[in-house]
């Protein structure tokens, strides 16, 4: 009976010390599916090159499922990096930190400190509805691009051009540009508009020109062109019916903007029927980074034609429409049909590269919208400009971004879970060993 007893007690004493040395090991192992307890590869990156504290508080009720996948986010930042901390702060059970922090909106919000500086996430940031009108946590990407621009000093310039009818970035109805504004400051960039006529601009500049309504003057093509020649950066956004700059250049690149005529593709899915969501990707190196399974949603795009030889005029497609795509100069009120004699098939380039060996590199996409307020927060189109930012700024530190996805359908285990379920396997391992050991004890004596 001794005995029995004594093995008992040597057994709870070996749990004790199994789950206390579990607890003390920093490691989580993520069994769902869609990897959503990891944080990405981009992420991790990030907060492993941290060399200032980082501190997070988010205010969320208690209770929620919001607060239940920012508490489980941000157990993996900590896990990942000595150098982040955060609280979960429950705003009506502390009025009085919420009014300190000048928190308005209450639940949903992010705060994020580092040396001073501070950045806010808001909930349309953290939640966003994707095509079909489900809300999708994108806390993942948000957090980690305001650690990174707390973190960093910005480098890259990016100069919207104005004085043309352009789309503005401090336009803040659904037409205007001013989230994506938001966005690429909260990328470490730096925002800011020009009217074409400074040929000086800092070699490490983008200029983006949305859908102008006016047409250039010669001075101002021949600055934009004076601008690509040097190296630098240029995004062409063009609409339906909108006047693209500098053709001529475009034209010894090899692209033709057709903004005449309208896409429809019987894939696409928006309440205007002028619209199209584009399923699929081709190969580039934009798109290479961008999840397969986020379409990008153009609502009114038009054809970009192409040179055949790719190669010759060094073009990389990044946005491509279905083969039953077809394109038509007509913008009928009901559903679109297809008329065999005026309209063209299919597939179509709607977003395009331009990489030259001399020169510095062009981006156009025949459609401005999906960069505006009402559609930026597309998951698709989100990535989509955050990655050709990324890539004609030569951003190596921006390795690239995926997005989990939300299904749970599989065993999640928690860091706690974890490391609980390891300490009870060696006790209940070790327990087998010393019973077996006294066993043998007691055959032997007797």
């Amino acid at each position: 009976m001794i005995r029995r007893y004594i093995t008992l007690f040597i057994i709870g004493v070996l749990g004790v010390l199994a789950l206390t040395l579990a607890n003390r090991t920093p490691y989580t192992i993520d069994v769902t599916r869609s990897r959503i307890n990891t944080l990405d590869s981009h992420s991790q990156y990030i907060v492993r090159q941290l060399k200032v504290p980082v501190r997070i508080r988010a205010y969320f009720q208690d209770g929620t499922d919001e607060q239940a996948l920012m508490r489980r986010l941000l157990d993996q930042y900590r896990l990942s990096s000595p150098r982040i901390s955060y609280e979960l702060i429950d705003p009506d059970r502390f009025p009085d930190r919420t009014a300190r922090d000048q928190v308005d909106t209450g639940h949903g919000t992010v705060i994020i400190e580092s040396e001073g500086r501070q950045r806010r996430l808001y909930y349309s940031d953290l939640f966003t509805p994707n095509p079909y009108g489900e809300s999708q946590f994108f806390g993942m990407v948000a957090i980690t691009d305001a650690i990174s621009a707390l973190v960093n000093t910005p480098e890259w310039t990016v100069y919207f051009s104005q004085g043309h009818g352009e789309k503005s970035i401090s336009d803040v109805s659904g037409q205007g540009f001013s989230r994506v504004a938001r966005t690429l400051i909260a990328d470490n960039r730096i925002v800011a508009t020009s009217n074409l006529f400074n040929t000086s601009l800092p070699t490490r500049s983008i200029i983006v020109v949305a859908a102008p309504t006016a047409p250039f003057s010669k001075l101002e093509a021949a600055a934009v062109e004076q601008f690509v020649s040097n190296g630098g950066a240029l995004i062409i956004l063009a609409d339906f019916g909108s006047i693209p700059p500098v053709q001529p250049l475009l034209a010894r690149r090899g692209i033709k903007l057709f903004t005449q005529k309208i896409i429809y593709d019987p894939d696409g899915s928006h309440a205007k029927n002028v619209s199209i969501l584009i399923p699929s990707i081709p190969s580039s190196p934009v798109s290479n980074s961008l999840s397969k399974e986020l379409p990008v949603l153009m609502p009114v795009a038009t054809p970009l034609i192409l040179e055949a030889d790719y190669a010759k005029y060094a073009l990389a497609p990044v946005v491509m429409t279905t083969e039953r795509a077809w394109a038509s100069s007509h913008v009928p009120t009901g559903n679109p049909q297809f008329n065999l004699e005026s309209d063209d098939i299919g597939p179509f380039a709607v977003g395009v590269l331009s990489l030259p060996a001399s020169g510095g590199p062009i981006a156009i996409f025949s459609d401005s919208d999906w960069v505006t307020n009402e559609f930026i927060d597309t998951p698709g189109n989100r990535l989509l400009i955050l990655q050709t930012i990324r890539y004609l700024a030569h951003d190596t530190n921006n390795t690239p971004v995926s997005i989990p996805e939300q299904r749970q359908n599989v065993l999640i285990l928690t860091g706690f879970q974890w490391r609980t379920s390891i300490g009870l396997l060696i006790a209940f391992g070790l327990s087998i060993v010393i019973i077996g050991v006294l066993k043998w004890y007691r055959y032997r004596n007797g």
